[in-house]
């Protein structure tokens, strides 16, 4: 592990702490709304991919010399590589609140036409 991905580390500290309340918001509302806490432990699990991929980035851009690609192409596929989880992850916590908000409403006003 270089330097790079040492302080990279330790950057995401506050993102892991927020994975954590996220993790216990989880659990807290499996029991509840299980449907909404998987789509919130969806959107963790992709974004612990993302950081994933971001922590050892220079690990998979060397992979990526195996391909014959141009340096062009290698750098738009690693960002997608950053980019897709991590555009999931907001898409299923959207998601989650959307219909979070969708069913409350249903609740309080039920006879709408």
């Amino acid at each position: 592990m270089d330097t790079f991905q040492t302080y990279n580390m330790l950057a995401s500290i506050p993102e892991f702490l927020v994975w954590s309340v996220g993790g216990a918001i989880c659990l807290y509302w499996s029991s509840r709304k299980p449907k909404t806490a998987v789509l919130i432990g969806l959107a963790m699990l992709l974004a612990g991919f993302r950081r994933a991929a971001v922590l050892f980035a220079p690990e998979i851009s060397m992979s990526l010399e195996a391909f014959p690609l141009s340096a062009e192409q290698r750098m738009l596929t690693l960002y997608l590589m950053f980019s897709l989880p991590n555009a999931a992850a907001w898409g299923a916590l959207l998601f989650a609140v959307v219909r979070e908000l969708r069913h409350r409403e249903e609740v309080q006003s039920p006879h709408r036409p």
